[in-house]
């Protein structure tokens, strides 16, 4: 795949390093002294090119959230997700919840346990985002 130009997208900043001091690896194992460098993006790098690149076609005008508007969100998200609830306290979890979020989206997660408070306030929060 990446040998053909292709574009492998991988959970993280990490992994992405990862793969390609591998793919670099592979490359001097076989002898090669210059290849074209290997096309692999985290998830949310990925996100954004695709985004800019629609941008310029069928989302025209629209633009990604900034970081202070994306946190706006994920509050009133957490407040919402919290009602009814006096012991959490939603105004201190917009931040873990949006992490949280994206682990589970980025590695493939999903809770197969009972449903408790934390599970289901996670799972309003996200499906209101």
């Amino acid at each position: 795949m990446l040998e053909q130009g292709g574009t492998v997208v991988v959970p993280s900043r990490q992994r992405a390093v990862a793969v390609r001091l591998a793919h670099t690896r592979l490359q001097l194992q076989a002898g090669s002294s210059a290849w074209a460098s290997c096309d692999v993006l985290p998830f949310g790098a990925w996100l954004e090119r695709v985004a800019s690149q629609a941008r310029h076609g069928a989302l025209r005008g629209l633009r990604r959230l900034g970081a202070a508007e994306e946190w706006l969100l994920w509050r009133d998200a957490a407040a919402r997700a919290c009602e009814g609830n006096v012991l959490l306290q939603p105004a201190s979890l917009a931040d873990a919840l949006r992490r949280s979020v994206a682990l589970v989206r980025d590695h493939g997660l999903a809770w197969s346990g009972a449903p408790t408070t934390e599970a289901q306030v996670l799972e309003r929060a996200r499906r209101d985002v």
